[in-house]
Parts: structure tokens; C-alpha cells; sequence
């Protein structure tokens, strides 16, 4: 839970000589007191990248920071750790951005289409093998059957309304609002939240590549990982970060006019006798 827990010895960590065939052995850990040293410069780089200061060495070295700290301790770090660490890999190869002026004046900026296409195609490779999961070899489609001990099991499926997002929200990871809903809401809300996230997921590659379903999409998105983040504890800075990418599904002129009316907001709002 903290940077001494986690980068230092002053946590629970698997020793380098563990024989366990599914963990590799981790990067050096700081000493002990140290952790801080590392991690204030680390969230300086963070910010200059987050103020446009986007040079290759700044890059380098954020790079090498998520890299540090996933593999340092592989247990500790979540799935945001492994898709940053790609993230900023293919911001790292990425080519550099060329700026240049029209004749009417403008300033435009063209980037490589290969690093927004493959992140797009991260994302949404993401979401549908986390749906094809949930029906080839989960309990969460009401009807079918379930691949296990290499077969295939169809018995005891149908027997009403499927459960299995309430049985999920019911353990360790609940947050007092998801108690709330266990408390309140009938078994068939919870398994018309259970279907519709597992029928965004499994459609995510249709709903963000077709052009007309892609606003849709992106409302549907942000409303998944809304319900996850509010019904799972200490979860939500993750759904958070993943509503983040979603700009890159945004059509720039429908962007352009977003931008556009919170000038104007803005523009009114100086105009009162507001300060700017």
C-alpha cells in the first residue's frame, strides 16, 4: 500500500530464490528509507510529460521507472502497471511529431498514425478478451456452457436469473455503495448490469470501429467503468485512467466543438467581472 511497502525491503516480497515457476526473478529493491528518493523525481517526469514537455530522454526515463516498478515486484503491481509499461514503450518508438504553418496562418501538428492505431487496437483487444473470457470459460452467460477440466458443461445453467455478479460484488472488494446495492436492488438489476457489461465488452470491436456507434461506445464506456470504479474498493484509479484513452475514439471536430463551448463558458464567465 505504500512506496517503503512496495520498492524496499520494509515489505513482504517473493526472495529471488524462490522456486515458484510462475514468478521471475524481481529487479534489485531500494534500501530501506530510500523509496521517496525514487519516486519524487518519478512524479516530476510525470508532470513535465503531462505539461507537453514530451522529450525522448523524458521518455527514457518514465519508461524506465513503470518498467522498475512492475517488475520489481510483480505481485504488487496491478494490470495498469503492465499496459503502462506498453504505453510508454510505443510512445517511446514513436516517431517525432512535425509542426508546421498553412498559408492561412494555421499551425497544425501531424503524428504517426501507427501510435494511435495501436493503442486503439490495445484497448480494444482488452475489452473483448476480457468479454470472451467471461462467456467461453466463465459462469457470467445465462444460457450455454462452460469449458472446464477440458470439456464442455451445459448442466445447471438454466435455472433462472444468473448471479454471478452479485456473488462477485459480495466479497472483499465491495465498497459501502456496492453494499448498498446488495442491500437494495433485486437479483434481476444485478444481472442486467452483469449481461450489459459482458455484451459491451464482447462488442467493444464493433462499437468503437464503426463510425455511427462509436459516440454510443464511448457513453457506454464511460458508464462500465463508472459502476466498476463506484462498486469496487480502491479500483476506481484504474477505470479512471481507462476513461482516459477513450479520447483517442473522440472525432477531433466533435473535440474541436467541445473545446470550442468551454471557451465561450469561459469567455461569459470573464466577461461578468470574473477574475481570469
Amino acid at each position: 500500500m505504500t512506496v517503503g511497502e512496495w520498492l524496499t525491503p520494509d515489505g513482504f516480497h517473493v526472495s529471488p530464490e524462490s522456486e515458484f515457476e510462475w514468478t521471475s526473478p524481481p529487479l534489485p529493491l531500494i534500501p530501506s528509507g530510500y523509496g521517496l528518493l525514487f519516486v519524487i523525481p518519478f512524479l516530476g517526469l510525470i508532470c513535465s510529460l503531462i505539461l507537453g514537455y514530451q522529450k525522448k530522454w523524458v521518455l527514457l526515463l518514465v519508461f524506465g521507472g513503470v518498467f522498475y516498478m512492475t517488475f520489481a515486484d510483480t505481485d504488487a503491481a496491478f494490470t495498469l502497471n503492465n499496459l503502462f509499461v506498453a504505453i510508454y514503450a510505443i510512445l517511446l518508438l514513436a516517431p517525432r511529431e512535425v509542426s508546421f504553418r498553412e498559408s492561412d496562418g494555421a499551425s497544425l501538428i501531424l503524428q504517426s498514425r501507427w501510435v494511435v492505431r495501436t493503442i486503439q487496437a490495445g484497448m480494444i483487444l482488452i475489452l473483448f478478451t476480457a468479454g470472451t473470457s467471461k462467456a467461453i470459460f466463465g459462469d457470467w452467460v445465462l444460457i450455454g456452457g462452460i469449458y472446464r477440466d477440458g470439456a464442455w458443461h451445459f448442466s445447471g445453467w438454466f435455472q433462472g436469473v444468473s448471479d454471478v455478479l452479485l456473488t462477485q460484488s459480495s466479497g472483499i472488494y465491495r465498497t459501502e455503495f456496492c453494499a448498498w446495492m446488495i442491500r437494495t436492488l433485486p437479483l434481476w438489476c444485478w444481472a442486467a448490469l452483469q449481461h450489459s457489461a459482458l455484451a459491451f465488452e464482447l462488442l467493444a470491436p464493433i462499437l468503437f470501429t464503426v463510425p455511427k456507434l462509436r459516440r454510443f461506445g464511448i457513453l457506454w464506456a464511460l458508464g462500465f467503468q463508472l459502476m466498476i470504479g463506484l462498486t469496487m474498493y480502491k479500483v476506481g484509479f484504474f477505470n479512471f485512467q481507462m476513461c482516459t484513452f477513450l479520447i483517442l475514439f473522440v472525432n477531433p471536430g466533435f473535440a474541436e466543438k467541445i473545446e470550442e463551448k468551454i471557451s465561450r463558458l469561459n469567455h461569459r464567465y470573464v466577461s461578468n467581472g470574473a477574475p481570469e
